[in-house]
């Protein structure tokens, strides 16, 4: 099958994708699980390893929702984290992204309320171009 495309576009448009890339990140690997602590609100323990550091285009993906279990109540909010693997300070080249790793906005010019705020891994990361990653992450703490 042939698209409208030649086949090296989107190596070519590669940097116009990056340059939307506006805000920072740090994402790292969990290497040790944490346990919350619902005195505090906060994760007590745990371990993290960085494996990126860099550009990354941040967006909300929907409304707040909210898990109403009386034992265990949350609001989450989901997020799209997109990154380049060419913007990574940390390791050059192609690295993994798992489920629970942890994102800490570094830097947003269009919304600097948000940096200081940590999301983590929600799923599985994807992206139909090689040198990407979209991340859908979320904002429940109780997740480290």
């Amino acid at each position: 099958m042939r698209g409208v495309f030649h086949p090296g576009f989107i190596f070519h448009h590669r940097n116009t994708v990056n340059g939307t890339h506006l805000g920072r990140v740090l994402i790292e690997h969990i290497t040790e699980r944490g346990d919350y602590n619902f005195e505090t609100g906060e994760v007590d323990g745990g371990g993290y390893e960085p494996i990126y550091r860099g550009a990354a285009r941040i967006q909300k993906v929907a409304f707040p929702t909210n898990r109403d279990i009386p034992e265990d109540a949350a609001k989450l909010q989901r997020m799209r984290i997109c990154i380049g693997f060419d913007e990574n300070e940390l390791i050059p080249g192609s690295f993994n992204v798992s489920v629970n790793d942890r994102i800490t906005v570094l830097a947003n010019e269009s919304d600097p309320e948000k940096v200081g705020d940590t999301y983590y891994v929600h799923g599985d990361e994807s992206s139909s171009n090689a040198w990407e990653r979209v991340l859908t992450a979320q904002n429940n703490m109780k997740q480290a």
